[in-house]
């Protein structure tokens, strides 16, 4: 677990029971909404400006969003882990649910607001009205979902520290919905602030 004292950019609880902010709101960049390629283009731009400032200075990410496609969540999270390397710190507001959840586990620190749920789930699809799909194309997206649920569990399985990819998948076959006390307690977020 952290300790409060490892992040500059973060206050102690006293100054926070105190209303002093819990970070820096200059270097803070919000994910409001879907995970759609308009926020994940927003954001990383507004990231790469913060990082080129400073680069080892904490960048805050609020996010509370309803979800949205797998695969922007995920390139987000692997170009966050894998190539910007900042240093973020994410805030979960609200409803953080679905592919968002991904999103909020890019964070190196991760905070949730006291009302913050998550919801996870089973992947699924919308179809369009009129269009028609074969055999193959239904196996094909089939698969394609399939994997990309093993993907998502693997994820939050690890991330968790707690929780192994088989006991994430039972809890997206459930529609599971967490607290903010469930949140921490199987290590999705460090502290509820």
């Amino acid at each position: 677990m952290l300790e409060i004292t490892e992040v500059e950019s973060r206050k102690s609880f006293s100054q926070i029971a105190n209303g002093e902010p819990f970070f820096e709101t200059k270097r803070t960049v919000q994910w409001v909404g879907s995970v759609s390629y308009g926020n994940f283009i927003d954001v990383i731009e507004a990231m790469t400006l913060l990082q080129e400032k400073n680069r080892n200075q904490v960048i805050n990410l609020l996010v509370s969003s309803p979800g949205g496609q797998t695969g922007i969540a995920m390139s987000f999270y692997d170009l966050v882990k894998g190539f910007y390397r900042p240093n973020l710190q994410t805030i979960g507001s609200g409803d953080v649910d679905s592919s968002a959840i991904i999103v909020f586990l890019a964070g190196r620190q991760r905070f949730v607001t006291p009302n913050t749920t998550m919801f996870i789930h089973l992947g699924g699809r919308t179809m369009d009205g009129d269009r028609r799909f074969s055999s193959a194309e239904i196996n094909s997206m089939a698969r394609e979902d399939n994997i990309k649920d093993r993907q998502y569990a693997a994820l939050l399985a690890k991330e968790s520290g707690r929780l192994t990819t088989n006991e994430v998948l039972r809890l997206m076959k459930k529609n599971t919905v967490l607290t903010a006390a469930e949140i921490v307690k199987l290590g999705f977020a460090h502290y509820i602030i």
